[in-house]
């Protein structure tokens, strides 16, 4: 009895490993893409691509690949409606999951086919700045609990999004006066808004204040 226990802890140890390596090949960027920047001291940095160089690629795993708009269908979409599919991403805080956030985004963002399309389109930063400022409006409307768990974890995966540079690159944020005005409407709401735990992250706000040279 004992040595069956053991034998299926032992599968079940094995089976999530290969599972986790399995999930780190499909969502991670080739690390051979990756820069090494030499600090002044001597040591060595480890710099993930550039927005620029992030490029959509198939994933073979199903379970995001059943998520994919069709090809045919994408060039017909508004940037509305590319917004809303790229932000409302069910994958998207996905991003979290790595241990930096930039990575985790471009990941995301290397798994759908609706943020390549996106970033074809010359308004598209601006409909997102709307699109996130009515999440902003409609967040403090919530009044149940789980619902607005749910809504605040893609909220927090909108803003990292905003800040990555991919569709504004990250050194002419601070010159954005739209979305230092958005920052300091979610510090309010942050500030005004307490039940359930607030409708904005503190690490999220703190992430687009250090983005904007607000700090």
């Amino acid at each position: 009895m004992k040595t069956k226990i053991l034998f299926i802890i032992f599968t079940i140890i094995a089976v999530f490993t290969s599972c986790n390596s399995q999930y780190e090949q499909e969502v991670l960027l080739d690390e051979t893409q990756n820069e090494i920047k030499e600090e002044p001291n001597g040591s060595k940095k480890e710099l993930y691509p550039s927005p620029d160089k992030w490029e959509y690629s198939k994933p073979s795993n199903p379970m995001y690949a059943a998520l994919l708009i069709p090809e045919d269908k994408l060039p017909l979409m508004s940037t509305q409606e590319l917004v809303e599919a790229c932000m409302t991403y069910s994958y998207g805080p996905d991003c979290f999951c790595f241990n930096n956030y930039q990575m985790g985004i471009a990941t995301v963002v290397c798994r759908f086919n609706g943020f390549a399309e996106l970033k074809k389109h010359e308004d598209a930063f601006d409909k997102v700045l709307e699109y996130y400022n009515k999440r902003l409006d409609y967040i403090v409307t919530i009044t149940d609990s789980e619902k607005i768990s749910l809504e605040r974890l893609s909220l927090y995966y909108n803003e990292q999004f905003i800040i990555s540079g991919y569709l504004l690159p990250v050194d002419q944020l601070k010159n954005c006066q739209k979305l230092i005005n958005l920052y300091h409407k979610a510090e309010n709401l942050r500030n005004n808004y307490k039940e359930f735990g607030g409708c904005t992250s503190l690490n999220s706000l703190y992430s687009m204040k250090v983005a904007l040279g607000l700090e």
